[in-house]
């Protein structure tokens, strides 16, 4: 018997079986490997994610919690708890034509300008369904904002600080969208029908007039969807400026 044809025929099956137990370990290994979620389907699932969280939020705007009815204490009052957009208040009814202001709405720059007084009326009382629109929507996104993850890792002056920043600008942004899609309109109209400014009143003041006539001009020069708008809407809510 030739040894060596013995000993390469004993080595060439020690190295068959080592492959086979590589091959094996690889396989197990990649058994135990998830799969990879391709990119797009990770930027789908944020967006409907998003496009959920924004009918939360038209939700909340169209139902019956009033936070005028007291007005909320503070920031801090605000940012208590969990978001409130979980909860189902129920349809608010909706009159018409749609509650007025107990006065005319006139920016704070024009009355310094013209000088133009708060008129008083101790006895008016608003009714329970009146909503200050002004004020409440800054309270609804805030409610929204307290749905993103990023929030909650935030120690509480870093939340005061980026939801003192943000709140105002991504709520005008939601009431310019909710017209623009859901009602066609070049100015901004609340839920109840509600339409703070018409016409030229704010021709001489452009920031206000911007607030209310400006975003819905730029959202339909652009053309910008409910896509768009969702990421544009987040994007704002992560700017913690100075």
């Amino acid at each position: 018997m030739d040894v060596r044809a013995v000993g390469a025929t004993r080595a060439s099956s020690n190295v068959g079986r080592a492959i086979e137990v590589s091959s094996s370990n690889r396989s197990r290994e990649m058994a135990l490997m998830p799969t990879p979620i391709p990119i797009e389907s990770g930027f789908d699932r944020l967006i409907g994610e998003l496009m959920h969280l924004e009918l939360s939020h038209q939700k909340l705007r169209r139902s019956q919690y009033n936070p005028s009815f007291p007005p909320p204490q503070s920031l801090e009052w605000c940012l208590l708890g969990p978001s409130r957009m979980g909860i189902d208040f129920g349809e608010m009814p909706i009159t018409f034509p749609p509650h007025q202001p107990p006065i005319p709405f006139v920016t704070m720059e024009d009355r310094l300008r013209y000088r133009i007084d708060f008129p008083a009326d101790p006895d008016y009382v608003p009714p329970s369904t009146f909503k200050m629109w002004i004020t409440v929507d800054l309270v609804y996104t805030i409610e929204w904002l307290k749905t993103l993850p990023f929030l909650h890792r935030l120690s509480d002056y870093e939340k005061i600080r980026l939801v003192s920043n943000v709140t105002q600008a991504v709520a005008y942004l939601t009431v310019a969208f909710d017209s623009f899609s859901e009602r066609n309109s070049d100015v901004t109209i609340m839920p109840d029908g509600t339409v703070l400014f018409q016409g030229n009143q704010l021709r001489e003041n452009s920031v206000e007039h911007n607030k209310w006539f400006g975003i819905i001009s730029r959202l339909k020069e652009l053309r910008v969807d409910k896509r768009e708008y969702v990421l544009i809407k987040t994007i704002m809510a992560c700017d913690p400026g100075e």
